[in-house]
């Protein structure tokens, strides 16, 4: 029987983590320490894995990222120019010599959206 089936929950969950090379490392450590119930193997294991997962990058799972169609992000970027027009009209709270780096993010503002209208098609 192989080490794997016998280990616990969450030594099997740290396990499913580690490379092939690490486990084989382990596997052999306990296979020399001789024959033991699954509570002992469980005890023993348990910092050999803690130790090669914090000492060597871990396996990470897949994240499977949902593929939008074109159309919902062209919609997702036209929300956007929307929110980037009514930050335009909103008043300036900063005055005096402070005033110019208002009028400074407005323009980019302004370059920012006429950009992402000219990638979406509207003009």
């Amino acid at each position: 029987m192989k080490i794997k089936d016998r280990l616990n929950e969450e030594n099997k969950a740290r396990w499913d983590t580690l490379q092939y090379r690490y486990r084989h490392y382990i596997e052999t450590e306990m296979l020399s320490r001789g024959d033991m119930s699954n509570d002992e193997l469980n005890v023993q294991i348990k910092p050999l894995i803690i130790h090669y997962q914090k000492k060597y990058a871990p396996f990470k799972p897949k994240v499977y990222i949902k593929k939008q169609s074109a159309a919902s992000k062209i919609a997702r970027i036209r929300l956007y120019i929307d929110e980037l027009k009514e930050s335009l009209n909103e008043n300036s709270e900063l005055d005096g010599k402070y005033a110019i780096y208002e009028q400074g993010a407005k323009d980019a503002t302004k370059y920012t959206i006429e950009r992402l209208k000219k990638i979406v098609g509207d003009e």
